[in-house]
């Protein structure tokens, strides 16, 4: 048999065993992690959806801080760019209409708002409540049991063996000796002060170990029945922001075309302005009758732009951070308006 033979034939069983191996490992692990979840507390599942709802409303809220950052931004070059168009075109093309007796329409003396409304960041934000184990509230109500099983006790005994109540002084021995072998003569234990005085300790410590331990399990319960609504409020809150994420994308996207669509009309106005001035320059026309039929034709094509420009400029384009229908409108028209003058341009 050859070398290579040899060595396949070791190899195989070899790695078969490994892979047995690596399963049972696996297998083991898997195990280990189930009884560690199992032997979970309420509490500690409780702080673990606690610790998952905080760190998902951060991250939504991080996230919406985010976009409302860029939407600024935009905002910022969008008023950027109607105050150029606003004093280098709009305004000097209007005074031009006036002073040629062709204005229609009431000079725009201010700069409209940009009209962005986003939404509120913490409308309807979770309140997330932390936690408290009940233990300190279980300890104070276990050491106020374990007092008035005592007083009880002290009170029964009395009774039964006919002493003053409230005795005549305090510490008193003898009365308390009388008292624990009462007790322990109860039980069939003879008058033995020391059984009595073992099985008043251990009634107070159960009662109070029972207290407690109500307490902390309705404790334990309300936490987690606190945290699961929690979850589920984050997870509404967290589909509800990431809806307003997308409609704020609509208004950004939004924004944006209508700043390009500002700097279009710029440039044109710009345009039809030179050729006014050159137009009434050079005709030195009286009046708006006396000006060439292409002075008029590029006067009507002026006012045509700035009425459409304006209305852009005019109306608001989100409201509760919602893109408006009249917005999306506007911007269409006033695209089509501007897209037409330039395949005129160019055909």
């Amino acid at each position: 048999m050859s070398e290579e033979k040899i060595e396949s034939s070791v190899e195989k069983p070899a790695e078969e065993a490994v892979e047995k191996v690596e399963e049972k490992v696996e297998g083991t692990q898997e195990k280990i992690e189930e009884v560690a979840e199992a032997k979970k507390s309420k509490l500690d599942i409780a702080k673990e959806k606690i610790g998952k709802a905080k760190i998902l409303t951060a991250e939504t809220k991080e996230q919406i801080e985010a976009c409302m950052k860029n939407i600024d931004m935009d905002i910022e070059a969008l008023n950027q760019q109607k105050e150029i168009l606003f004093t280098s075109a709009l305004q000097p093309g209007e005074t031009l209409l006036e002073e040629v007796g062709a204005a229609k329409e009431e000079l725009l003396a201010v700069l409209p708002e940009s009209g962005v409304e986003l939404v509120d960041l913490d409308e309807d934000e979770v309140e997330i409540k932390e936690l408290s184990s009940g233990r300190f509230k279980g300890f104070f109500f276990a050491l106020l049991a374990g007092m008035a099983t005592f007083m009880g006790w002290a009170f029964a005994s009395s009774q039964a063996l006919g002493l003053s109540i409230p005795p005549e002084k305090i510490p008193d021995l003898p009365r308390l000796n009388k008292m624990l072998e009462w007790t322990s003569g109860q039980l069939g234990q003879g008058s033995n002060a020391t059984i009595g005085a073992a099985v008043v300790i251990v009634a107070i410590l159960l009662i109070m170990w029972i207290v407690y331990s109500i307490i902390v399990s309705v404790r334990a319960s309300s936490n987690l029945r606190i945290a699961s609504q929690t979850e589920e409020a984050v997870a509404l809150y967290c589909t509800s922001k990431e809806e307003c994420k997308e409609k704020m994308k609509l208004v950004r996207e939004h924004i944006q075309n209508n700043s390009h669509t500002l700097g279009k009309y710029k440039v044109l106005l710009e345009e039809q302005n030179a050729k006014i001035q050159r137009a009434v320059f050079l005709e030195e026309a009286e009046d708006f009758d006396g000006l060439h039929a292409n002075t008029k034709a590029d006067i009507a094509t002026t006012q045509h732009l700035i009425t459409e420009v304006k209305k852009l400029l005019e109306v608001p384009i989100s409201e509760a951070g919602i893109l408006t229908a009249d917005a999306i409108e506007t911007l269409k028209k006033a695209n089509k308006t501007v897209n037409d003058h330039i395949l005129k341009l160019y055909s």
